[in-house]
């Protein structure tokens, strides 16, 4: 999930699932599904937020749908991450993202590639996790998407913090 609110957004997500699964919306139990999940991993519950966001995709898929299939799988990548994982399902996501046409997400994708770089205990990862997320930054503002240059450029910092070479230019 991208707001600042974990427990605003687990609770409407919860609220539309529920509705969702008792309507017998599929589509819409899916998509839902996959939010939930977002926020129970947003919240600490990393384990059934990723389980959530299985079951929503599946669900989801199974009607046909194909569209912010890269959103749903950026998602999942993260709470994949939190478990360990190291961005299995990112490159499904960019791929979708292409091939439907949502070029748009590519620079989340970007930065979430980035910050499983940078978590990494391998040195040669988490020097790579500066270019995807410089990458990610390039992304947004060739699109002209400032909320993800916001979170890419936040991201970015953290890791040239950590590698102390400094903030960015803004």
């Amino acid at each position: 999930m991208t707001g600042d609110e974990p427990g605003t957004s687990l609770r409407q997500a919860a609220e539309a699932l529920a509705y969702a699964r008792e309507q017998e919306f599929i589509f819409w139990a899916g998509w839902s599904g996959v939010l939930h999940g977002s926020a129970l991993v947003a919240g600490g519950e990393v384990d059934a937020g990723v389980e959530a966001m299985r079951q929503g995709i599946t669900d989801w898929h199974g009607t046909g749908s194909r569209g912010f299939a890269g959103v749903f799988l950026t998602f999942l990548a993260e709470g994949l991450a939190k478990q360990g994982a190291r961005g299995e399902t990112l490159d499904e996501a960019e791929r979708f993202a292409v091939e439907v046409g949502e070029r748009w997400w590519l620079p989340e994708i970007h930065r979430v590639r980035g910050e499983v770089l940078a978590a990494s205990p391998e040195a040669a990862e988490r020097d790579r996790a500066e270019a995807k997320l410089a990458a990610a930054l390039d992304a947004a503002r060739r699109i002209g998407a400032r909320g993800f240059e916001a979170r890419a450029r936040a991201s970015l910092d953290a890791v040239r913090r950590q590698t102390r070479r400094g903030p960015i230019g803004r």
